[in-house]
C-alpha cells in the first residue's frame, strides 16, 4: 500500500475503497474485505484495531461508500500493522446472500441511504376520450355506439339542420347507413341518461357531441416517481425482469386504490466500481393497473 498522509488521522480509518473485494463463499454468504490507514502518529496497532466497527460502515467515506446492499455486514476478522509509516487495518465483514437483493420490492435495497434522490413529478397527457372515467361508468351498449362514432359507423351531420331545403334525414344529428337505400339517412340517437363520477356529470349524448367536434381525446394527470442511488453492485438480472410489472416497495409513496409500475432503470459506472443507477416508476389510475396485462395488476 502506497504511503498516504494527507487526511489520515490517528482517530480515524481512511478507508481504500479501490482494495475492497466482494466474494461469495459456499455456505451462502456474501464477505466483504476492506483496507484502510490510520495514522501511527500517536495510535497503536490496539487503538487502531479499535477504531473498525462491528458493522460495516455505510458512508460516502466507508469501505462501500453509500452500497446499502451491504448494510448491517457483521465483522468476523480484524488485523492491524505497521506499513510506510501508518498503520494498516484490515476487516474481514460477511452477510447472508439471503439478505441481499438488489432494485425495488424487498430486500435490503428498501434501507436507502442520505445521499440517495427521489422526485415526484405531476404532468399532464393526452387519454382517449372513452377511457375517462365517466364515460368507462356508461352502459357497455352506449361505449360501443360512441367506439362506432370514432370509428366512422355513425355519422354526426356537417350540414345546418335547420336548412328547409335538406331532406328529411339530413336534419338528424347523427346517422347510421342505409344499405338498402345506399345513403346515411338511418337516424342514430344517443342516450341521454347521465353518469356522475369524481364530480362530472355527463351523458353519452354529451360525449357524442364532443367526438362529432374532433374531441376524441382529454388531459390526464400523470404521476411519475424517480429514484436515483449510488451502489457498489450495478442492477441484478432478477431486478431487470421486474421491469414493466407491479412493485410494492418501501421506497414509493403509497397511494390509496393506486399501483405503481416499474417504468425503466438506467446505470452509469462511476469511479472504483460504483454505480450510479435511476429507476423510474408510474402511478396508475384508480384501481390499479389492468390484471389482464400487468402482472401483479389489481385492475380491469
Amino acid at each position: 500500500m502506497a504511503n498516504k498522509n494527507y487526511g489520515i488521522i490517528p482517530t480515524a480509518i481512511t478507508w481504500e475503497v479501490e482494495e475492497t473485494e466482494v466474494s461469495q463463499d459456499e455456505v451462502a454468504f456474501v464477505s466483504i474485505d476492506c483496507r484502510g490507514v490510520v495514522s501511527s502518529n500517536g495510535a497503536t496497532l490496539d487503538t487502531a484495531m479499535a477504531l473498525i466497527p462491528n458493522k460495516i460502515p455505510i458512508s460516502a467515506s466507508g469501505p462501500v461508500r453509500l452500497a446499502t446492499t451491504y448494510i448491517n455486514a457483521e465483522l468476523q476478522k480484524k488485523s492491524a500493522r505497521y506499513a510506510d509509516g501508518n498503520i494498516e487495518v484490515t476487516a474481514k465483514y460477511r452477510k447472508p446472500v439471503a439478505d441481499i437483493t438488489s432494485g425495488p420490492g424487498g430486500g435490503t435495497e428498501e434501507q436507502t441511504s442520505t445521499s440517495d434522490r427521489t422526485s415526484l413529478r405531476l404532468s399532464a397527457s393526452d387519454e382517449p376520450i372513452l377511457t375517462h372515467p365517466v364515460a368507462q361508468a356508461f352502459d357497455p351498449k352506449d361505449i360501443r355506439q360512441l367506439k362506432n362514432l370514432i370509428e366512422g359507423d355513425i355519422r354526426p351531420n356537417a350540414l345546418d339542420p335547420t336548412d328547409t331545403n335538406l331532406p328529411a334525414y339530413r336534419i338528424n344529428e347523427f346517422n347510421t347507413y342505409d344499405p338498402k337505400e345506399q345513403t346515411w339517412s338511418i337516424k342514430h340517437i344517443f342516450s341521454t341518461t347521465n353518469v356522475t363520477v369524481g364530480g362530472i356529470t355527463a351523458s353519452p349524448k354529451d360525449f357524442a357531441k364532443l367526438i362529432a367536434i374532433g374531441i376524441d381525446v382529454y388531459r390526464t394527470n400523470t404521476v411519475t416517481f424517480k429514484w436515483s442511488c449510488t451502489r457498489k453492485d450495478p442492477i441484478s438480472p432478477t431486478e431487470l425482469s421486474k421491469v414493466s410489472t407491479v412493485i410494492a416497495s418501501a421506497v414509493l409513496p403509497s397511494v390509496s386504490n393506486r399501483q405503481w409500475l416499474y417504468e425503466g432503470a438506467s446505470q452509469d459506472q462511476v469511479t472504483d466500481g460504483f454505480y450510479t443507477i435511476d429507476r423510474e416508476f408510474i402511478l396508475s389510475k384508480p384501481g390499479g393497473w389492468n390484471s389482464k396485462i400487468y402482472a401483479g395488476g389489481t385492475g380491469s
